[in-house]
């Protein structure tokens, strides 16, 4: 009835941030306001967790 869970990774992944996938298209940002900067580098981390007693899904994610 109760599981005391063993979680293994399935899966990371980091995400591209706003800036990276920009520069993929040759697209040039220029701007003073940090505000801006900030919100063109954050990434997300994600990881999916399987437990290996009852096959329960947990996922975490956490911006970086």
């Amino acid at each position: 009835m109760f599981c005391k869970h063993v979680w293994k990774v399935i899966s990371e992944t980091t995400t591209k941030s706003k800036l990276e996938l920009a520069k993929g298209l040759n697209v040039d940002f220029k701007s003073g306001n940090p505000n801006f900067i900030v919100e063109m580098t954050k990434r997300k981390y994600i990881q999916i967790l399987s437990c290996s007693e009852c096959g329960k899904l947990k996922r975490f994610q956490e911006d970086i």
